[in-house]
């Protein structure tokens, strides 16, 4: 085994007392960047390992590269890929070693922290002047877009606080942060990006599609209230394909999401067709709940036309549904003229016999000749004495068993 296959072994291994010895010997002639069949070298093996000591003993010999890398990893990416804080802070502090130097797939190690969720690393990164934070992967995404499709809220909110950070930039698809937070259900990080004042929340990607349309696809009805809730989004956006927000909550039966908008009063329902064309999707996917509250909050129906081009079973189902609503219309009429008779006849009843009113002083007068009528005459008024002399001269008898009593006068 040679000296330098006993090196790199003892970087792997953690053996500090080796490494001393071999770069101590002085008769020994060693290239300290000899790599292994896996492509790293001794400071590759000790940054990826979390060896921190023996990264600093490397770091003193002024030949060994700092920039070396395999087909993925320098030192500094190594370190930063398996969260050894320590050891990215000794890296960066030496002036030699190259922040943005990317492995394969243009992956730097602001956006392998950010992948992974190292806050820790991208706070030392941002610290770093050096670093571009704008620096993209091959698929053009940055640290931020990275952090918001993972849900890594921490290092969303670190690096929006640095001013150099473009929150609008975007990947290869034209996807930005705030859309692909969105699409995959991160409300929190939507919050704090929306929240930037430099964010634009009608921003689109490659096919026209922005953050509430990827949020109503996606059924997150949290979030399509969130982006309601900021005037400055347009609820009516549509795609290069004509579909808006409301079109694809329709589609896939989002029904919470379709009410969310239709109850927004910047909704346009003429913007696209959207009303019409939601209907439509509901009808063909067989999303009744969806159908429902189009028919009843949209003001829209389908054209003759329209419902004759529909295949047979979506013509069935939507004048199922459409009938079923007009029974519940015609009910709820029926019901709603009762109560409002009701409130009339009461309204009226008030008014009549109010104190004062006509109304009033004649039933008072009913009250009072109905309460004299049923006064008893004095003329036929018994004294308790007499009462009494006149039931004390009959007692009830029982001529036979099982007969009923009979009255006799005592004599």
């Amino acid at each position: 085994m040679t000296i330098e296959q006993n090196l790199l072994n003892a970087a792997k291994a953690g053996d500090q007392e080796t490494i001393l010895k071999i770069l101590n010997d002085q008769s020994i002639d060693i290239d300290p960047n000899l790599v292994d069949i896996a492509g790293r070298t001794a400071l590759m093996w000790a940054a990826h390992g979390g060896h921190t000591a023996i990264v600093n003993t490397l770091l003193a010999d002024k030949r060994v590269d700092l920039n070396c890398n395999d087909q993925w990893n320098t030192a500094l990416i190594g370190a930063t890929r398996n969260g050894h804080i320590n050891i990215v802070r000794a890296l960066l502090a030496d002036e030699r070693v190259d922040p943005n130097h990317a492995g394969e797939g243009s992956i730097t190690a602001l956006v392998w922290a950010a992948y992974k969720g190292h806050s820790d690393i991208v706070r030392a990164l941002l610290a770093d002047e050096r670093v571009d934070f704008n620096r993209a992967d091959e698929n053009g995404c940055t640290g931020l877009i990275l952090a918001a499709v993972f849900g890594h809220i921490n290092i969303v909110r670190a690096l929006l606080a640095d001013e150099r950070v473009d929150p609008n930039r975007t990947n290869e698809d034209g996807n930005t942060a705030l859309i692909l937070a969105a699409e995959n259900g991160h409300g929190d990080i939507v919050l704090t990006l929306l929240a930037d004042e430099r964010v634009n929340p009608n921003r689109a990607n490659h096919e026209r599609e922005t953050a509430l349309m990827w949020a109503a696809r996606g059924g997150h009805a949290g979030i399509v209230n969130i982006f309601l809730a900021d005037e400055r989004v347009d609820p009516n956006h549509a795609n290069e394909r004509g579909n808006t927000a409301l079109i694809e909550a329709a589609r896939r039966g989002h029904s919470n999401i379709v009410c969310a908008l239709l109850a927004d009063e910047r909704f346009d329902r003429s913007h696209a067709d959207q009303a019409e064309e939601a209907i439509i999707a509901a009808t063909k996917n067989e999303n009744d709940k969806a159908l429902r509250l189009l028919l009843e909050f949209s003001g829209q129906r389908l054209s003759d036309d329209e419902i004759a081009n529909l295949a047979d079973r979506d013509r069935d189902f939507y004048k199922r549904i459409l009938t079923r609503r007009l029974c519940r219309a015609r009910f709820r009429g029926i019901v709603r003229a009762m109560v409002m008779l009701r409130r009339i006849r009461l309204r009226t009843a008030q008014a009549i016999y109010a104190p004062g009113e006509t109304g009033f002083d004649a039933a008072a007068e009913r009250f009072s000749t109905a309460v004299a009528s049923h006064q008893p005459s004095s003329t036929v008024k018994l004294t308790i004495a007499e009462t009494d002399n006149t039931t004390a001269g009959t007692v009830q008898t029982t001529d036979e068993p099982g007969q009923p009593a009979t009255k006799r006068q005592r004599t």
